[in-house]
């Protein structure tokens, strides 16, 4: 499950015209999947914080 850096609620995954990103349905804000370059692995939300 990931979690909303900024209000803790829990993250959509949303896909619009290709671009795949995470939607928070509480603040209203698109969330971007963020990589970690060096070993190419999706980091969640939950260790951003």
């Amino acid at each position: 499950m990931n979690i909303c850096p900024c209000c803790r609620g829990q993250l959509l995954r949303q896909v619009n015209r290709g671009e795949i990103y995470w939607f928070c349905p509480f603040c209203r804000q698109k969330m971007p999947i963020l990589t970690d370059l060096s070993t190419k692995k999706t980091i969640p939300a939950t260790k951003l914080i």
